[in-house]
């Protein structure tokens, strides 16, 4: 997926961590010249519909949230028969990380 233009905007130049519903990669956003991060469900959940589904709740929870604790929702949408969440990034390192430095 690194090299790859998704929704013709969005470059992605990195890998940043996978989860249990998928890859979080960081990317270019084109439009903005700012790095985003960007969510692709496991390809082996977007068989199943309810895991779809679930990944497309994530999305629009997100969307409806605003806090300065949570990331910023920027798009959803489909690429590729794969389902991917476009949100703010924030450096750092993982919360994982921060959370074991106390």
């Amino acid at each position: 997926m690194i090299g790859q233009t998704l929704n013709a905007r969005y470059t992605v130049t990195a890998r940043l961590g996978k989860g249990a519903m998928g890859t979080v990669y960081r990317a270019t956003d084109s439009q903005t010249n700012q790095d985003v991060a960007i969510k692709v469900i496991a390809r082996d959940l977007a068989l199943h519909p309810e895991m779809v589904e679930r990944f497309r709740r994530e999305g629009e929870a997100l969307q409806q949230l605003r806090h300065p604790n949570i990331v910023g929702f920027i798009e959803a949408f489909q690429y590729d028969e794969q389902y991917v969440i476009v949100m703010e990034y924030v450096g750092g390192g993982s919360l994982y990380s921060l959370i074991k430095q106390g």
